[in-house]
């Protein structure tokens, strides 16, 4: 109730009875009543807003009120609360996406979001027939021209759509014999020089006698050169001193066309 009044000194207690029993009143039900009081106001004082079911204390005569208790919610002691302080999880601690040292929150369907890191060595524990989104039918990739099983194949095999291997057939020639120095190697009918490769050897490097002239200075005596150039003509010569310088001879060729 808010009956409080103030008492004139001059009045005598006979004749105070009844306010005092409404002051004394006021203040036990600590100024109860849907709103503040806006009379006999003393800083300090409380009011029960039974309207709001909370305790308020007036703070200044501004008048300021602040709510010190709410009756509709359970009273718990500072040691109660800084108990469950310690072991509460720290909002920022909780993400949705995978975040290092961080607590990965569950979405609407109470699931791990898709995106998160994993050993894959322990999926050999999950059975086939519980791997969801699997497809009903493992289709090897399409093998084509160009692509076989999903790997590129190189040039000389083919490919057709029922994946078939082929090897493409390439046309070889091959010419074999011996040629004089200073002649040029034969080209294998239907031929390029770019689609060639060839070799030589010695086969007779020269047909004349000779003897090691032992007396006099140091010089070279005897000396074969065999090689084909870039464009097949051949070199087969020996260096003989005695004889005057360089003897002509004959080289072995193989050469090899592929297209």
């Amino acid at each position: 109730m808010q009956n409080f009044v103030d008492i004139p000194s001059t009045r005598t207690l006979t004749n105070s009875r009844e306010e005092l029993l409404n002051n004394d009143k006021t203040i036990l039900s600590c100024s109860s009543g849907t709103s503040f009081p806006t009379t006999n106001l003393e800083q300090g004082m409380l009011c029960l807003r039974t309207d709001l079911n909370q305790l308020f204390q007036l703070m200044d005569m501004t008048p300021t009120w602040k709510m010190i208790f709410d009756l509709s919610k359970t009273a718990v002691s500072k040691e109660y609360v800084d108990q469950q302080d310690a072991t509460k999880v720290n909002a920022s601690s909780v993400v949705t996406v995978a975040t290092a040292n961080k607590i990965l929150q569950l979405d609407t369907n109470g699931n791990l979001p898709a995106n998160i890191t994993g050993n894959a060595a322990t999926a050999s524990a999950v059975a086939w027939s519980n791997v969801t989104g699997k497809p009903a039918n493992l289709t090897p990739p399409v093998a084509t021209s160009s692509i076989l099983g999903g790997v590129m194949i190189g040039s000389g095999v083919s490919v057709d759509a029922n994946g078939v291997i082929s090897v493409v057939s390439k046309d070889v020639g091959v010419l074999a014999g011996v040629i004089s120095h200073g002649g040029t190697i034969p080209l294998p009918t239907g031929f390029t020089q770019a689609q060639c490769c060839w070799i030589v050897s010695m086969n007779t490097d020269h047909t004349d006698s000779w003897d090691v002239y032992e007396g006099g200075p140091a010089y070279i005596h005897y000396r074969s050169v065999c090689a084909a150039d870039a464009n097949r003509v051949v070199t087969a010569q020996t260096y003989i001193y005695e004889l005057g310088g360089w003897r002509n001879g004959t080289a072995n060729y193989l050469i090899i066309g592929v297209k």
